[in-house]
């Protein structure tokens, strides 16, 4: 994946020595060496992960979803491990430079939570407030235009931070409430309507809007006797020169 693409998830192998199998003792990696005082080879992996995004609807039973309905205030049709709009696929999305190598051969689907056949996960929502912000820009603007947000940058932040306080205080005790009381009545199902609208899950049903789709491909960085062969390839076939047609 090129750079920006966001490589977050990064794994680093240190190989131990055979005799260690061999004896049954533990393998020190906290120096990086062998049994026999050997510095052992490290070898550094790292994830690359895209989402694929889709809006729709069930339409009598099956998914009807497509990247080109996606609105205004949702991600782009692929998105990076971070949910910020990528640019790449995973038809274009390519290695970082010529250190590293390719361990899967293609890009796979994740499997591994709750998803249907083909890898989806469905939810009412991307779960961002996008829309808000869109919303707010022009009243944002008016009041920079205005001269106010000059004169009134300091009371503004301190509002603000007195009710983030006030915010803060109220959801702590609102969640207090919530864990002690009995899980009946109207507030019992508007608590389970908002719980099946933001988790993500495999089945789809009428509340469901968006879908989205985790691929992941591994890289490994190349040993450095696989960089050096790769820097003396050009300088090997320049000695050889082209090769003579065999005369007849």
């Amino acid at each position: 994946m090129a750079e920006g693409d966001g490589h977050q998830i990064t794994i680093t192998v240190s190989a131990p020595a055979a005799e260690e199998f061999a004896s049954g003792s533990k393998p020190n990696h906290a120096q990086g060496q062998g049994a026999q005082g050997v510095q052992c080879p490290q070898e550094e992996y790292e994830y690359d992960v895209l989402y694929e995004n889709q809006r729709g609807v069930l339409w009598f039973g099956v998914p009807k979803f497509s990247p080109s309905t996606l609105l205004q205030w949702d991600p782009s049709p692929w998105t990076d491990i971070d949910h910020a709009n990528s640019p790449y696929n995973i038809v274009t999305a390519q290695l970082p430079d010529d250190s590293w190598e390719w361990v899967y051969p293609e890009w796979v689907i994740d499997m591994t939570a709750d998803t249907d056949e083909a890898g989806w996960q469905y939810a009412g929502s991307f779960g961002q407030r996008r829309f808000l912000v869109l919303l707010a820009a022009p009243f944002r603007r008016a009041l920079l235009l205005s001269g106010r947000g000059k004169t009134q940058a300091k009371a503004d932040e301190e509002r603000r931070r007195r009710r983030a306080e006030r915010l803060q205080r109220r959801t702590e005790s609102a969640r207090r409430k919530e864990e002690t009381r009995a899980d009946e009545g109207i507030e019992a199902l508007k608590r389970s309507a908002q719980a099946r609208r933001a988790k993500w899950r495999g089945r789809p049903d009428a509340n469901c809007f968006v879908r989205r789709r985790r691929w992941v491909r591994l890289r490994r960085k190349k040993s450095g006797e696989a960089l050096d062969a790769a820097a003396a390839a050009p300088a090997l076939a320049l000695a050889l020169g082209p090769a003579s047609s065999p005369t007849s």
